[in-house]
This record gives C-alpha cells, sequence and structure tokens, in this order.
C-alpha cells in the first residue's frame, strides 16, 4: 500500500509552517528547488531526469523525496503528527536531531554509508535509557548550499521523536 501524504490533513493546531518561526517557506522551498534543478543536469542522464521531474512539480506534486516542496509538504503533515501526540503527554516526549559533519559532492550521494548510520543509530538506542521508549523519526538529506562561491554539497540529517515508557497515549 502507497501512502500519499498529499492528502493527508495538516491538524492546523500543530502545523509546524505556522507554530515555528524558523520553519522554511513555501518561497524557500521553491527557491531551493530552483537550485537543485539547476545543479542536477551535471550528473548525466540520470540527474537530467530528476531535474525535469522536479521542474514539472506544479499544481500535480511530483511527489519525489528529493523535491523540497515536496518534503516540505511532508514535514508538515509529520510534524503536525508528531506534535499533536506530543501534546497529549507533553513531560514525557523528547527529540533529537543529529546533522553530522560529513558532506557528499553532488553527484557522489552513494558514497554516505546509510547501512552503517542505521546500525550505528539501532546500536546507541538498544544501549541507551530510551531502548524500551516508542520512537518515531527519520533520516534524510539535503542539498545544502554555502553562501560562498563553494559548490552545493548532500548533507545528512536524523531526527527522532520518542515518549518515556508506557506514556504513549
Amino acid at each position: 500500500m502507497k501512502f500519499n501524504f498529499f492528502r493527508a490533513p495538516v491538524n492546523e493546531d500543530y502545523d509546524p509552517a505556522k507554530r515555528l518561526p524558523g520553519f522554511e517557506t513555501k518561497d524557500q522551498a521553491i527557491k531551493k528547488r530552483r537550485l537543485l534543478v539547476s545543479a542536477l543536469p551535471e550528473l548525466g542522464d540520470a540527474g537530467r531526469a530528476l531535474a525535469l521531474r522536479l521542474d514539472d512539480c506544479g499544481f500535480i506534486k511530483c511527489g519525489s523525496a528529493g523535491c523540497p516542496v515536496c518534503l516540505r509538504l511532508f514535514r508538515r503533515w509529520w510534524g503536525s503528527t508528531i506534535a499533536e501526540y506530543m501534546a497529549r503527554d507533553p513531560d514525557y516526549w523528547f527529540t533529537a536531531s543529529i546533522v553530522p559533519s560529513d558532506v557528499f559532492d553532488v553527484g557522489h550521494l552513494d558514497r554516505f554509508p546509510w547501512e552503517l548510520v542505521k546500525d550505528r543509530l539501532r546500536k546507541q538506542i538498544a544501549r541507551s535509557q530510551i531502548s524500551q521508549a516508542v520512537i518515531l523519526g527519520g533520516m534524510d538529506y539535503n542539498l545544502f548550499h554555502f553562501r560562498d562561491d563553494r559548490p552545493p554539497r548532500w548533507r545528512h540529517t536524523s531526527t527522532f521523536s520518542w515518549a518515556a515508557v508506557g506514556r504513549v497515549s
């Protein structure tokens, strides 16, 4: 079964786009998508194909996890859903974001050791006090654009939220 989050309701009471001052705007996501579309053709046929897909994203969303606009929609749904659960028992929920310093050249994201990162995270959780907690989260990457003239690079981010044992309602 495929889940289509574009039709999933964003809980307006917990919409991160409205509640978090630093949450990226739709215009910022569109700008990121334009930057990505301009960088992708350097990757050859696969990069040009993805650039075309992202460039066609508009009223009908492309649904690509690599599209900053579609990813923003997903984060709004995901964030509002998690926040709704957290609001039920806020004293027992915790969140952590992990942003390693590793960056990867455009065209070399395949060098990112996803299995190593997942295994390392799984072992750290198993050894920690949160090993019995309900953990919700995900791993993501984005094309990081520097403010100076350096070329864009891929960066990985992990964000996890968890509840204290037995406190999820």
